[in-house]
Order: structure tokens, then sequence, then C-alpha cells
């Protein structure tokens, strides 16, 4: 009996490509996108949130995409840990954070401005620029000119420190005044691949020998984010 040998290759795209057939992928039910939300943030499934009308608004404002809700489960999970704020807190903020996109015209302009709202956390009230900043300063340096870099965590820290320390003064009380900076000075800067890597923006990989470490830009979409930072500022 001969063995079939399947030569088919499935490419995930975000635009239909000629000459290749295409399955389109809908979007998720409610509670899947409740499930992922849950996972990304981990809590359980049948947690007590999960059954909650802000909860339900959020998935429904992130157009059940899968990638959003990610993103807003390990948000949720970053302001869980970091912040001493009850859960219906962190939910009503979530929501307002998704409240700035109306109408949007497609998933990804929700996840912008997710995303851009996550990397610019209020501290004290007032938004934090200094991981916007070095994560578009990083995107324009090494994904720009280098196909998916992975960089080394001490070159990562490295960048991010110049970064910070050539624009002390912006972040001091320019026009970046950011609250972390002031509360750590440039030690704002050791903060910033693990918020990214907390939000997912960034997957931390720690080689074989256990003592290295290094970081990649988690996905195309986040790539295309930081392209969308550098067009619109």
């Amino acid at each position: 009996m001969e063995t079939q040998i399947i030569n088919d290759i499935l490419i995930t795209s975000t635009r239909e490509i000629d000459g290749l057939v295409s399955v389109p992928v809908p979007p998720l039910s409610e509670k899947e996108a409740i499930n992922i939300v849950l996972m990304e943030a981990n809590l359980q499934t049948n947690h007590e949130i999960s059954e909650t009308k802000e909860l339900k608004d959020i998935v429904k404002r992130s157009m059940y995409h899968p990638l959003t809700c990610k993103y807003v489960g390990r948000w949720f999970n970053l302001k869980r840990i970091t912040g001493n704020k009850g859960f219906d807190l962190i939910l009503s903020e979530i929501n307002h954070a998704l409240s700035h996109t109306t109408e949007p015209e497609n998933p990804f302009d929700v996840l912008y401005a997710l995303l851009n709202q996550a990397i610019t956390p209020l501290v004290k009230g007032k938004e934090s620029n200094t991981t916007r900043l070095c994560f578009v300063s990083l995107h324009a340096v090494f994904s720009q000119k280098f196909c998916d870099p992975s960089i080394p965590l001490e070159v990562a820290n490295n960048f991010f420190s110049s970064v910070v320390e050539s624009n002390a003064a912006l972040l001091s009380n320019g026009i970046l005044s950011c609250p972390l900076y002031q509360m750590h000075g440039r030690h704002a800067a050791k903060l910033v691949p693990e918020i990214l890597g907390a939000l997912g923006i960034f997957i931390i990989t720690k080689h074989r020998s256990g003592r290295e470490k290094s970081i990649q830009i988690d996905h195309d979409i986040i790539r295309r984010f930081g392209d969308y930072i550098l067009e619109h500022g």
C-alpha cells in the first residue's frame, strides 16, 4: 500500500493571497474570547469575572479578535500584580482604554489603541512614556533593519539605558514628562523588558546555559504597531 504524501502548506495572513485557496477564519465566540482573556490573565476560565458585563463589553469592543483578547489578558495580569486594585477597577480601566477607538473599521484599530494605552501606563495619574519610547526606539533600530531579530537581553538593556539617558531632559520635565522616570531616574530603563515581557509584546527566551537571555518582538502585528507609532507619533 502506497503512502500518500500531502504537500499542502498552510499560510496565515490578514490579506488574501493570489493563487491560494482562502479559508476565512471567523471571530471568536464571546465565550472563547473570554476564555483567552482569563487564561492570559492567569485566572481560571470559570472565574467569577467571566460572567461580568464589564468583561463581556471588553471582548465585544475587542471585536472578539484573539490577539486583542490575548493582550487584554496580559495587561489585566500586569495590573493585578503591580497595583493594589480590585478586579472591577482593572476591568473598568481596560474598558475605558478600548473606548478611545470609536466605531473602528477593523480589529487592528482596537488592538493599537489597547497597546498604546498598555505601554503608557498611568503612574500617579499621568501617562508614563518611558516604556513606549524604548519600545519604538528598539523597533526603529533593530526590527526595521533586521528580519525578526533576537537581541541579547544585555544588549537590549544597554540600548534602553542609552535611550533613556539621551532623552533625560524630555522625560524629566519636557514634552515626554514621565512619572516613572521621575521616580526611578535612569534605572527606569531596567523595568522596560519586564513590562513588555509581561504584556506579551516581547518574548524573553532563556538560553540553554541558563545564564543568558534574549528578547524578540512577539508578532508581526506588534512590529506593524511599531511602524504605526513611528508614522503617527
